[in-house]
């Protein structure tokens, strides 16, 4: 989708160098810019799309993941607390 625009952005830059040191090809780089900005945005809806979809299996798994982080951190405080009783 944005190929041609950069294309034709850099064979105006390299390839004319009065173009350049004039900034003739600023409309272009501003062209391929706004291409390359589409196409980010219209990528991450589809990610964001994508995330929204699976999102509660998302936070179910990362509350049982805390949880069982939790239960590790407490027995290995009731252990060593064991350890420096004995």
């Amino acid at each position: 989708m944005c190929r041609r625009p950069i294309q034709d952005y850099f064979i105006c830059r390299d390839e004319n160098r009065a173009m350049q040191i004039l900034n003739i090809c600023a409309p272009l780089k501003e062209q391929f810019c706004a291409c390359i900005n589409e196409v980010f945005v219209r990528n991450h809806e589809r990610g964001d799309k994508k995330f929204n979809a699976h999102r509660e299996e998302y936070f179910q798994d990362q509350r049982s993941r805390r949880f069982e982080k939790m239960l590790l951190q407490a027995e290995e405080s009731m252990e060593k607390q064991r350890k420096l009783q004995d």
